[in-house]
């Protein structure tokens, strides 16, 4: 049998019974646009925090025609570019306990 502080290492991290809400100002932007809005936690669990990372990802799809002449004559085709635009990680560190029933926001 081993210590009981050795078992508590070994077993799994479980999730606190918490629910997480991103909210922001709108719901699409475009380039140049400011993001502002913030992270809730809500959390009926004593948890620690390490730290709190908010990955933002920006796709940008573009349609595009395409004209090429064969033997056949000329065809035109209709096709999607997709690429990521922006890509932006906002991290916050604040590492310490929170107690049960806190209600913690976080800026963006």
């Amino acid at each position: 049998m081993s210590p009981k502080w050795l078992s508590n290492r070994s077993s799994q991290p479980v999730a606190p019974n918490a629910t997480l809400e991103l909210n922001a100002e709108k719901s699409q932007f475009s380039l140049g646009d400011h993001v502002k809005g913030g992270v809730k936690i809500v959390s009926q669990d004593e948890f620690d925090v390490d730290q709190a990372v908010v990955c933002l990802s920006c796709n940008e799809n573009i349609r595009r025609n395409s004209v090429y002449a064969n033997q056949f004559g000329v065809q035109q085709s209709e096709y999607w570019e997709n690429a990521i635009a922006l890509r932006h990680h906002i991290q916050k560190i604040r590492t310490r306990p929170y107690p049960a029933g806190i209600l913690l926001h976080l800026p963006l």
